[in-house]
This record gives structure tokens, C-alpha cells and sequence, in this order.
């Protein structure tokens, strides 16, 4: 049995299982950049919105929910705005590192469904010419107009530190490309995903288990040696008395 807590919670949990799990599943953690709002245009390339995780870690992904402003790339049509592109599935906002590398969106990422890429034919802005995406969609799970997006991939993972710096941007923007009939700013709040730690140590069930079962066979052995004890005094007593 296991000792009782030197901490005991206040908050303890209501009816808790008699049988919990040796396997528990990792939830992982995300974390609120500090109440920044981020912004991107999409006219140029967005400066004085940069930030940076909150703590040390590997990321899986990121995730933007929208506070304020729209962004269109295409008026008269298009004079409506949108989150994070231009029409419904055409999306835009990419997430950069300070060198204009792009972290997300990717191939990899989970939820796209198509997106295109910069080259040296469609524009002249250098990191635009190398695995820059220029739209992209996520029909069925985000688009253009939803208030939240998030950027996932778990096999491709990122290290981070709070030095790091990070921007959003808009391709047509920060790359520009057919920017004459493009209008707005769009705003959101940045959460970092953090990959779980699986280095938990084992669990009570686990533990205890192991430590009870070791007991019972004490338990066991001590009773049969008492037993066995018991039967060999009372053979020589009734010897004696014959």
C-alpha cells in the first residue's frame, strides 16, 4: 500500500478510479503567447508584431485565434475580408521565424488539402523564391473566414527557445505579389503547442500492485512455516505420551 501524500490536494478529484490506467495519454501542452496580439498586412511585410515562445520546448504546432481586422486580396470582388485569406479557401497567413523561414503551413501539415508555392517567376523577393506558400487551403477543417486556425504536425517538430523570434505574415504581402488590390490588417492571439514529456514515473496501480503481491507471498510463506511448526510440536507431544 502506499504511503499517504506529504501534499495533499484541496482540490481533490470526485469518485476517482479504483482501476487507473498504466498508460495514461499525453495531453499536449499549449501555451498563450502573453496577451500579444499579432498582426499581419496585406500590403508589406509585417514588422513590429513579433513574438516569441513563452518557454523552452519542441512544438508541434501553433495555433492563431482571430481578435480584430480582415484582409483581402482581391477588390473590388473580394471587398468583404476575411481571417486569414482571401476567398472562403484561399488562405494566406504563414508563420515565419526572423530569418522569413516558414514553420507553418507545410506538405506536412495536418488538415491541407492543397497549396502552392513562390518561385523566382512570381516574385522577386528572395526567401519568397524557396518553399515559400503562396495559398493554401484546409477544405473541411479550416477556411479563409473561421475564428480559429491551428497548424499541426507532429512528425515534424520544432525545438524553441524564448529567444526565438517568430512573425506572421501574408504571402501576397510580405513577398509582394499582385499587391495593388489588397487591403486591411488582421489580428489574432498566438498559442505554442508543446510536445507532451513521456518520461512520467510509474503509476500507483503499478507500484502498488507489485509491492502488495510481494506482501501476500510473504504473508504466504509465514503462515505455512507457522503451520508446519505447529503439526511437528504436536507430533512430538503425542510421542511423549505414548
Amino acid at each position: 500500500v502506499l504511503p499517504p501524500s506529504k501534499d495533499p490536494t484541496y482540490d481533490p478529484t470526485i469518485d476517482p478510479t479504483t482501476d487507473p490506467t498504466s498508460d495514461p495519454t499525453q495531453s499536449p501542452t499549449i501555451a498563450e503567447e502573453e496577451a500579444l496580439e499579432v498582426c499581419f498586412d496585406s500590403t508589406s511585410h509585417s514588422t513590429g508584431y513579433e513574438f516569441s515562445p513563452p518557454f523552452d520546448g519542441e512544438i508541434i504546432g501553433i495555433t492563431l485565434v482571430h481578435t480584430s481586422g480582415d484582409v483581402s486580396c482581391r477588390l473590388p470582388l473580394d471587398d468583404t475580408g476575411s481571417n486569414w485569406g482571401c476567398a472562403q479557401q484561399e488562405m494566406m497567413v504563414v508563420v515565419v521565424d526572423s530569418n522569413n523561414d516558414v514553420y507553418y503551413p507545410k506538405d506536412t501539415t495536418q488538415g491541407i488539402t492543397s497549396i502552392s508555392y513562390y518561385d523566382s517567376t512570381t516574385t522577386s523577393v528572395s526567401y519568397c523564391q524557396s518553399g515559400y506558400p503562396s495559398i493554401y487551403s484546409m477544405q473541411g477543417t479550416y477556411d479563409a473566414f473561421s475564428s480559429t486556425l491551428e497548424f499541426i504536425d507532429e512528425d515534424n517538430t520544432y525545438s524553441v527557445t524564448t529567444s526565438d523570434i517568430f512573425s506572421l505574415q501574408y504571402s501576397e504581402g510580405t513577398c509582394g505579389f499582385t499587391i495593388s488590390d489588397n487591403s486591411g490588417i488582421s489580428c489574432a492571439e498566438v498559442y505554442f503547442i508543446y510536445k507532451p514529456e513521456n518520461d512520467d514515473p510509474p503509476t500507483a496501480k503499478d507500484s502498488g500492485s507489485k509491492k502488495d503481491e510481494s506482501s501476500l507471498l510473504s504473508n504466504d510463506s509465514l503462515a505455512m512455516k507457522l503451520l508446519i511448526e505447529l503439526v511437528f510440536g504436536i507430533v512430538i507431544i503425542s510421542a511423549m505420551m505414548i
